[in-house]
């Protein structure tokens, strides 16, 4: 039987109790042997008239109170108090031999002669029987206080605890002053020798405080709490009642009898009061534990619910990371399947609606791969949409999960479900936006059933797995959609670019066959109107195609190193007779001779034709046009600086913008020329930005990397407006 353990503050106590006693009982063994030695009769009987300590108890004494100081701990010290022990058994030994063999053996008188007239019948210098029994009892239990027996246990407690009552009962008779009480004995125990043998007595017991008969007195048990309160009070309360009822008999207050009934009274009411309070103390520990115990229970469910909310959260943070890791539409269905096992169940599946109202099997997942291999060719072999039946028509109509958890299984059950050997299981909807898209079906074998705390599970990750699945539904329509537009705009872009380039060819023929006169002017000019219409167009449509491109992430770019100085002299080059038409200065700043910059030389005359066609648009007659570039850290910085009238501040945030078109230059263009721009420049690894300030004209930069650039990556991490050069 499992036992509590010690109460460690009252072994500590015990342990310092038994040296405590060892040391007293030293002190009072040296004490009688120098009242023997000085003369002194107190230090021999206490009080005159009572039995003399003789000088071998006193060096008996001693030689214990050693023996146990020496005990008291495990060290190489203990080797010591096994002769100390010996000895002070040999001479208790040889006094009960002497009374055995009934003559001296020369002990009596060998260390000090006692001369004094005895008070009792033992020989001079000769200690009792009584004394010598439990000098020789108390030699033992220290001897083989290590000692344990299969039928006793530990000995050495019961020896001491047996000197202890023989030495108890010679206090209380000297205490109530009968002699008689000792008239069994061949001669009494002196009152010191008593006091000395319940002091060692005691420390034997205390010495080892966890083991045998203490180990329920220093339990930390109740009922080690009961014994050490009741103890004391069980050891004193009636010597001292008995005292003071024979005090009184002695006085004369009462009579014999009355004094008997007036003790046995006294024992009743002390001890009944004694045990009142103890039961009184014991409720109230008692309703503590009850109390501690429940807020034990309730921490406990309080810690469970804790860490069944965790494992919640963590699983749904682990369905929400793998959901967005990919918009693939069956990706994703077969994500929602294994999520869920092995943490819900062990199998999971998903259906979803058809756009017709049929109900189709798209993924499967199970712990067991056997099982899962069987599913799949179970969903291979029927993978028709059908319509909804049974339990899946249900919750499909209701929106209600659905929890079965008993056998056999209903009639309604999935038919997988019970392919797989499926004991219990639960259906939950798949929904978003308010619309059903499927069922996720959840089952389990007979050793694993799913709860009811699994079905909220079970609708959050359906919650999560509903979005997750119309996202990728919308995505999926959106790609199509994308691919859709490619379609339409290579068809657009090869079925009009060639009656376009016919156009502009006839055009160009019927300007060449005009007449000379005032009607082949006329038709020239309207001709050259044809022109700039077809132009336009055709920019139209290249604007466009770029737009697609740039939306679908496919600008393709074949950067080379180009001397920027040529750069900018052939691309503006071909803009130069706009500025002359239109009174304009187009002017190149220097730039650094051999500064190369690493670009796509078409798509970079694209960007110079959009930056500087609009700044000689908007720049009024007389104005001036400004394309500087200077090398910075890794990048080259162009600018485009016009006098026009500036862009107003609430226009400027919206420049890049697809279709965006400021409402005093609306119907001059589709509005993509800056945001194609831009497209052009970022996908170099660049950035463009504007600066203006309305009256004083607008100032367009870009970067692009230096042909001598190393990484570009970290030239991305610097701030485009620090990549200047001042």
């Amino acid at each position: 039987m499992e036992q509590a353990p010690p109460h460690p503050r009252v072994v500590t106590a015990l342990r310092g109790y038994a040296l405590l006693a060892a040391l007293l009982s030293g002190l009072l063994g040296l004490a009688v042997l120098a009242g023997w030695l000085l003369g002194v009769p107190a230090l021999k009987s206490v009080l005159p008239g009572l039995v003399t300590m003789k000088v071998n108890t006193a060096l008996g004494l001693v030689l214990l109170a050693a023996a146990l100081a020496l005990l008291r701990e495990n060290t190489l010290r203990r080797r010591l108090a096994a002769p100390l022990c010996a000895v002070a058994g040999l001479i208790a030994l040889v006094s009960l031999a002497e009374y055995a063999l009934g003559r001296s053996l020369g002990l009596d008188q060998l260390l000090i002669r006692d001369l004094d007239t005895p008070v009792d019948l033992a020989p001079p210098g000769r200690m009792s029987v009584v004394t010598a029994c439990c000098m020789l009892a108390l030699a033992v239990a220290l001897l083989c206080l290590e000692v344990r027996t299969w039928l006793a246990g530990w000995p050495a407690q019961y020896l001491a605890f047996m000197v202890w009552v023989v030495s108890l009962a010679s206090v209380v008779s000297y205490v109530y002053g009968l002699r008689e009480y000792m008239g069994v004995m061949r001669s009494a125990m002196a009152l010191h020798t008593a006091l000395g043998f319940i002091l060692l007595s005691t420390g034997v017991l205390a010495v080892r405080p966890d083991r045998g008969l203490m180990a329920l007195v220093t339990s930390s048990s109740v009922g080690g709490t009961l014994a050490r309160w009741l103890l004391l009070p069980a050891l004193t309360v009636p010597v001292v009642v008995g005292l003071l009822t024979m005090l009184g008999y002695r006085a004369g207050f009462y009579a014999l009898p009355v004094a008997a009934a007036l003790m046995v009274t006294c024992n009743i009411v002390l001890f009944s009061a004694l045990v009142w309070a103890c039961a009184r103390a014991l409720h109230f520990a008692d309703v503590s534990r009850r109390s501690a115990e429940a807020e034990r229970v309730q921490l406990r469910t309080r810690s469970a619910a804790e860490a069944e909310q965790s494992r919640t959260l963590a699983f749904l943070d682990a369905v929400s990371s793998a959901l967005v890791g990919s918009l693939e539409y069956t990706t994703t269905l077969q994500r929602i399947a294994q999520l869920a096992v092995p943490t819900l169940a062990d199998g999971c599946l998903v259906d979803v609606l058809e756009p017709r109202g049929g109900l189709r099997h798209v993924a499967v997942a199970h712990m067991d791969g056997a099982l899962e291999a069987k599913a799949r060719a179970l969903l291979e072999q029927d993978a028709d949409a059908v319509q909804p039946a049974g339990d899946m028509a249900e919750v499909l109509r209701t929106g209600e999960p659905l929890l079965h958890a008993g056998d056999p299984l209903p009639p309604g059950a999935p038919s997988l479900v019970r392919e797989l050997g499926g004991q219990c299981y639960v259906v939950v909807s798949l929904r978003a936006r308010g619309r059903s898209l499927g069922a996720l079906t959840l089952f389990s074998h007979a050793d694993r059933c799913i709860a009811n705390a699994d079905v909220g599970l079970a609708l959050e990750l359906a919650g999560r797995a509903g979005f997750a699945l119309d996202n990728a539904r919308l995505y999926r329509e959106a790609q199509e959609a994308v691919r859709t537009r490619e379609e339409v705009l290579g068809i657009v872009s090869h079925d009009l670019k060639n009656p376009l380039g016919a156009m502009r060819l006839s055009a160009a023929l019927l300007a060449q066959m005009a007449p000379a006169d005032e009607a082949g002017a006329r038709m020239r000019k309207h001709l050259a109107t044809m022109e700039r219409s077809v132009e336009r167009m055709d920019r139209l449509i290249r604007d466009l195609l770029d737009f697609a491109r740039l939306r679908g992430g496919r600008l393709a770019l074949e950067p080379h190193p180009q001397d920027v100085g040529r750069l900018l002299n052939d691309a503006l080059t071909l803009l130069e007779p706009l500025a002359v038409q239109k009174g304009l200065q187009l002017h190149i700043a220097p730039t650094a001779p051999g500064l190369e910059v690493s670009c796509d030389r078409d798509r970079t005359f694209q960007v110079f034709s959009n930056l500087v066609g609009n700044a000689i648009k908007f720049t009024p007659e007389g104005g001036r046009v400004e394309v500087r570039a200077r090398g910075a850290s890794g990048w080259v910085h162009f600018q485009v600086r016009d006098t026009g009238p500036g862009i107003p501040q609430s226009a400027q945030p919206h420049l890049f913008e697809p279709y965006w078109q400021a409402e005093e230059t609306a119907h001059q263009g589709a509005g993509l020329g800056l945001y194609i721009t831009r497209g052009i420049v970022e996908a170099h690894g660049g950035t463009l930005w504007v600066e203006s300030t309305p009256g004083e004209g607008a100032t367009f930069h870009f970067t692009l990397p230096r042909a001598d650039a190393v990484d570009l990556d970290e030239l991305q991490t610097l701030d485009p407006r620090t990549r200047t050069l001042q």
